[in-house]
């Protein structure tokens, strides 16, 4: 997943951590996480369609995306339920 980000907001500093620590419980070295600096890297932002944060985008192993967070959590209520409704509905290609 790779996850845009900016110290000035208070979504991405409430959440990331959270997410941060999720990824360490879960202890599978098939996840991968990759912070990257919104305010830095707006090229990337935009090639990647985010146009606010924080934005997670969720990848298969293929690096096809299989869904996105973006801000806070629409249709769960917690950013790990929102993480493994994408992770859930994604195809085999996941594992």
């Amino acid at each position: 997943m790779v996850v845009f980000s900016a110290e000035r907001n208070g979504e991405c500093r409430a959440q990331v951590p959270c997410l941060a620590k999720l990824v360490i419980e879960t202890n599978n070295s098939n996840i991968l996480a990759k912070v990257v600096d919104f305010d830095e890297n707006r090229d990337i932002a935009e090639e990647m369609r985010v146009l606010r944060i924080p934005a997670i985008v969720v990848y298969d192993k293929f690096w096809r995306e299989v869904g996105r967070f973006v801000e806070k959590p629409q249709h769960s209520g917690t950013l790990e339920e929102e993480l493994w409704d994408i992770v859930g509905k994604a195809p085999n290609s996941m594992q």
